[in-house]
This record gives structure tokens, sequence and C-alpha cells, in this order.
């Protein structure tokens, strides 16, 4: 090898290692502090996978969330949504709904949607095939008793709590949504380690399928 090349390789070499570097402590700065990185990584991927088999791998979808930087643990989940869904490249999101940050006392991850939200994002994006929630479902009280599911994007969401959702879910209101873990022993090793593990580990799916099955 001329030494000229050689010299050329080992500068190249030399600035990758300090990229890496650089980049290795702006992580370790900007990463949230005591929060449990794979388990909400974990719950985005699987959020994407629901979605996929629940609507397929080509279909327009919706995502409702808080405006990044308002809520650490929605930005992990929601980037890790974004990169996983990247898996099927027939699902487009063709509208991300924003609420403002100052909302971020009211609304957080799984908290409740706004059936008022709900009805206006089904109105505004009547060919999307899934309204995907990263804030959780409406409360069924709240909406007309007659609600019609005909044509609507099927509501795919994380929430807190499953106890409304059978109801939503006997309406056609609902099609899956993300629940921490309420049925036990859960599956997977008793350490969990991989984001995937970590998800089966804390969180479940409700579904049409598993309300029919009680």
């Amino acid at each position: 090898m001329k030494p000229e090349l050689r010299r050329i390789l080992t500068a190249v070499a030399a600035l990758l290692v300090t990229g890496m570097a650089i980049f290795s402590i702006w992580r370790a700065q900007t990463a949230p502090r005591g929060l449990n990185q794979a388990l909400h990584r974990g719950l985005g991927e699987r959020l994407a996978e629901e979605v996929a088999a629940e609507v397929g791998t080509s279909a327009e979808l919706v995502v409702v969330t808080l405006e990044r930087g308002t809520s650490d643990v929605l930005d992990v989940q929601v980037e890790a949504f974004h990169r996983h869904l990247q898996r099927w490249p027939g699902l487009r999101v063709v509208r991300t709904d924003t609420i403002d940050g100052d909302k971020g006392d009211k609304y957080g991850p799984g908290t409740g949607l706004s059936a008022r939200r709900w009805q206006r994002l089904v109105e505004k994006e009547p060919g999307a095939q899934a309204i995907v929630s990263f804030l959780g479902t409406p409360d069924p009280e709240d909406l007309p008793a007659k609600t019609s599911t005909v044509g609507r994007p099927r509501l795919i969401a994380v929430s807190r709590s499953p106890k409304e959702l059978a109801a939503l879910i006997e309406r056609g209101l609902l099609a899956r949504a993300l629940v921490p873990r309420f049925s036990f022993p859960a599956p997977g090793p008793e350490t969990p380690r991989t984001p995937a593990e970590w998800f089966d580990n804390r969180f479940q799916v409700v579904s049409a399928a598993s309300v029919a099955a009680k």
C-alpha cells in the first residue's frame, strides 16, 4: 500500500473513531435519566407489529401523540414505532396529530384520547385504515350510543387501563390495545433483556379475540 493512501485511510479511521465517541457521549448526555429505554422501545416496536397484523402491510395511518419534547417516554415509544414501521414500506403515516406540549399535564402516555378529537380525526381522514394513538382511547360513555363503525379507521392504541377497552371492542370502535400486564405469570425470562422481552414482561395486547375468549 502506498504511504499516501495509508495516511488517508488512517486519517479516515481516526475521524470515524472520534465521531463514534462524540455520538456515544451525546447519547449518554441526552438520554432520559432513569428511563427504561428497552421497555419503551419494545412497546413502540410491538405497536408497529400489531398495526401490521391488524391492517396488513399496505395502509394509511394517522398517529396521535404529544408534541416532541413533552414526554421522554413518548419520544422513545414514537421513535421506535416509526423506525420499526419501516419494515413494511406499504404502511404510511399520512398524518400526525400532535397535541400541544402545554397540555402535557392533561395528556400523557395512554392516559386517554378525547372522544371529540377521535371523532374529528375520523372525519378528517376517512381514507385512513387505522388511527394509532399513543395517548389512549376515548371514554365509551362520551361517544354516541349508536356510533357507526362502517368505513371508519380502526383504532389501535396504547392504554394505561384495560377496564373500558372491552366496551369499545364490543362496539367495534377499538381493534387492539397495548396495556400494562394484568395476566400473570408473564411469558419469557424473569430478567428481560431485549425490547421484546421487556414488552412481554410488562405489557400485553387486548383485542377482540382476547375479549371473546373470556
